[in-house]
């Protein structure tokens, strides 16, 4: 039984106005419209999808994968009824759970406790049923202790725990997934994606968005590779997304280097950015290769090392630099810290420069950010998450690092 139609769906904005659009900005546009009356033309808007069409059965998984700006997270708003399509029509029969925007309904200014009730109203859950599922709700999030707090309080990961176990309790017949847990610590988003499973297995139809090839693999059936707003590939999930996969890494390589990063999600993917303190000043962060050139693509196994300088204009007692490696779809990879290496310093004020070198770096082929970190005594200083790299690799590759490794066989 078909339980999601998305038929010959586009969807367009007006540029300047993407996504939401305020009371002035509606007032703006119709004061435009009264002074230079006339016919808007293509170049006025941007198409966020173009003539979309898909079908998702009951108890299928379907993947949307693509590049920054596809229309992933647009198809997605349109299938949850935040935003109308422009054209085309879209069917969704049952009751949906969607792990969207998850704290999109929340209101600063009321406790955990009350959001739950405001979260769960908008979800479609009646008074009774929330009351009957809060305890369950609660438990799920881990936030026992501070569900009577404002949440204007929470942290970032507070709310997304929040948010997914009211979306989670819906009971859905429909579920949307996009990639909300990316600041979830990993035992959450173990507990998550568990529950994801089950949801699953029960025969649910699902929509799953996402930049983490190994998590589509793993979860859908079927996956839609969508560029520019339109569906350039479908087909059994391995097969996509390694097309998928293959294709980016060309762009890489023609690309060449000093990508520039979608500045707007840094906070959201890759934490912090804590730009010209007064205390750390004219930060110079940088990937060299093996002959000591700056560059911004390398290759798996290559001798690389990460150099830094900066002013300290004011002393700074116990000091710690720290570097921190992201995938670009926001999951943490590894990092490195002068504290934990038992680095000390003394004082410091003045001009520090220095290098951590990495010998056969064990990244596989894809697009990573570098965050340099200045710390005293845990307090931040200083953190720009913004250095993109890039990764090639030739040879087969399977997950997301190589091992250094030897084979010893015999044979008797």
């Amino acid at each position: 039984m078909t339980a999601i139609s998305f038929d010959h769906v586009s969807k367009r904005y007006r540029k300047g106005l993407m996504g939401y659009r305020t009371l002035r900005e509606d007032i703006y546009g119709l004061s435009s419209k009264l002074i230079r009356p006339g016919k808007d033309s293509d170049k006025d808007f941007i198409w966020a999808l173009r003539d979309v069409t898909f079908k998702v059965e009951k108890g299928e998984t379907l993947g949307i994968i693509g590049p920054n700006g596809a229309g992933k997270t647009t198809a997605l708003r349109l299938l949850a009824g935040i935003t109308k399509p422009t054209d085309g029509s879209i069917s969704v029969k049952g009751r949906m759970g969607v792990l969207i925007e998850l704290h999109a309904g929340f209101h600063p200014e009321l406790t955990g406790r009350d959001n739950v009730y405001l979260n769960g109203s908008i979800l479609g859950m009646s008074r009774s049923e929330i009351e009957m599922k809060y305890d369950a709700i609660v438990e799920f999030s881990g936030l026992e202790d501070f569900i009577s707090t404002p949440v204007k309080r929470y942290s970032s990961g507070m709310l997304v725990r929040l948010g997914f176990s009211v979306a989670i309790h819906v009971d859905p017949e429909v579920l949307l997934v996009d990639e909300v847990l990316a600041v979830g610590d990993y035992a959450f988003q173990s507990k998550c994606y568990n529950r994801i499973d089950r949801l699953r297995e029960s025969g649910i139809a699902t929509v799953f968005v996402s930049h983490n090839m190994e998590r589509i693999r793993q979860y859908c059936d079927r996956v839609l590779l969508l560029e520019h707003g339109s569906i350039v590939r479908q087909g059994p999930a391995d097969e996509v997304c390694e097309h998928y996969v293959r294709s980016a890494q060309q762009r890489i390589t023609s690309a060449g280097s000093g990508q520039a990063l979608d500045t707007s999600s840094i906070p959201r993917l890759y934490g912090p950015v804590l730009l010209d303190s007064e205390r750390v000043q004219n930060v110079c962060f940088k990937l060299v290769d093996a002959k000591g050139e700056q560059t911004h693509r390398i290759r798996t196994g290559d001798n690389v090392a990460f150099r830094f300088s900066f002013e300290a204009p004011a002393e700074i007692n116990d000091m710690e630099i720290a570097i921190s490696f992201y995938s670009q779809d926001g999951r943490y990879m590894t990092g490195v810290n002068t504290r934990a290496d038992e680095v000390v310093f003394p004082a410091i004020q003045g001009h520090i420069s220095g290098a951590i070198r990495i010998e056969k770096l064990a990244l596989h082929p894809g697009e990573y950010v570098a965050a340099f970190v200045v710390l005293k005594g845990g307090e931040l200083l200083y953190r720009d998450p913004r250095l993109l790299f890039a990764v090639e690799y030739e040879k087969p590759y399977w997950g997301l690092f190589q091992l250094d490794h030897g084979w010893q066989i015999e044979v008797e």
